[in-house]
């Protein structure tokens, strides 16, 4: 009985492991409060990005009036050249997965906009439980610390359940 118990005990705790690392996936708004715009310094938005440990699942989500968001390439970013980006957002309010590891160049589809700053990278990195967290406050999620409170008590319930089995 004890084999079998400790097998069941371990897939409980490797299925809800899993389900929290998926829980972890964040999502972070461009700029903070000041959104996607021309920036007051032109090093703002890799200053923003700076203080963040991106991870593979997260998301970034860019709000804007009146200009656009355009995934690039290295030089697109460098040289502030819209004319062959990966994508090209004009909707306001564009959300970005970040779905593998390395890193993602983006820039404001306005030329002087870019010149002056409106421009991003991001450096995502494998995600991982063991890995160290953000070094920002993650956004505060209702879901996310409820998922959180539900692992727990389940954990619990399991320790309890082999705890009683073992005496």
């Amino acid at each position: 009985m004890g084999c079998s118990l400790f097998g069941f005990v371990a897939a409980v705790l490797v299925f809800f492991g899993a389900r929290l690392v998926a829980v972890g996936a964040e999502e972070f708004k461009v700029g903070g409060e000041d959104g996607w715009r021309e920036p007051d310094k032109k090093d703002f938005y890799n200053l923003w990005a700076g203080k963040i440990r991106f991870r593979v699942g997260d998301s970034i989500y860019f709000v804007y009036h009146d200009d656009s968001v355009l995934a690039v390439d290295k030089a697109g970013y460098y040289h502030c050249n819209a004319t062959r980006p990966y994508a090209t957002f004009t909707d306001g309010n564009t959300t970005f997965s970040l779905d593998r590891p390395g890193l993602f160049y983006f820039s404001s589809g306005h030329r002087h906009h870019c010149e002056h700053g409106q421009r991003l990278i991001v450096d995502v990195l494998h995600s991982s439980p063991s890995s160290s967290p953000p070094l920002s406050a993650p956004t505060s999620s209702s879901t996310t610390a409820s998922a959180l409170g539900t692992v727990a008590a389940l954990v619990a319930a399991v320790v309890a359940v082999v705890m009683a089995a073992v005496h």
